[in-house]
């Protein structure tokens, strides 16, 4: 069976047939515009112009590129997609989707993120909705006190393996589904604890079982 393009692939596809098509020519219908200089030199340069699908085409591939860990790194994802836009504008006849996935993405790799969690403490290791929390003499905690303190109001720290091409977003992305982990555990015990025994929540920072690439 043929595998089903990814979303990023569908929408950059797309959006290489918008720019394909015939440029706006009509003042009404330019709703932005930018230069393109190929690497031939600037004595080349070309006006391009965009059309209102052509930039709704824009803004749907730079959403693909937002939610697909693959790209996760890439610090301009509309900055990339537009000079993509623009290639495809100016050389037609080519296909330039094959070659913005492999410039841009890379594979994924896999940590293990801790979080302190302040002002909830656990005696032994159990699972709440997909985070495991661990008590803070768990032996798998990284034990650093310059870069992952753990002051005493930190009694459980919340471990969670997450999948990009950036640990800061992963981190990010560790810390939200942690949040609403505890945002829903909160809401469980509602009736069991008081407003002061509710408050724990994650602390401000986090390690990974391995630091770097």
């Amino acid at each position: 069976m043929k595998q089903r393009p990814a979303a990023v692939e569908q929408s950059l596809q797309k959006l290489q047939q918008l720019m394909r098509e015939q440029p706006a020519r009509h003042a009404e219908d330019i709703v932005a515009m930018s230069w393109y200089a190929p690497q031939a030199g600037p004595s080349e340069k070309r006006l391009v112009t965009f059309s209102e699908a052509q930039i709704r085409g824009v803004d749907e591939a730079t959403a693909a590129l937002h939610s697909d860990p693959r790209f996760q790194h890439v610090s301009d994802p509309r900055g990339e997609v537009m000079q993509f836009a623009r290639e495809c504008s100016v050389d037609r006849p080519h296909r330039h989707v094959a070659r913005f996935v492999k410039a841009h993405a890379r594979e994924l790799i896999t940590r293990i993120c801790f979080i302190p969690i302040e002002y909830l403490t656990v005696g032994t290791t159990m699972d709440v909705l997909g985070v495991w929390l661990l008590p803070v003499d768990d032996a798998q905690i990284p034990r650093n006190d310059q870069f992952f303190p753990l002051p005493a109001a930190v009694g459980a720290i919340a471990a969670l393996e997450v999948h990009g091409t950036d640990l800061q977003r992963m981190a990010e992305a560790a810390n939200d589904t942690d949040t609403n982990m505890l945002r829903i555990l909160r809401a469980g015990l509602h009736n069991q604890l008081n407003p002061s025994q509710r408050r724990f929540r994650t602390a401000t920072v986090y390690a990974f079982d391995r630091d770097y690439f």
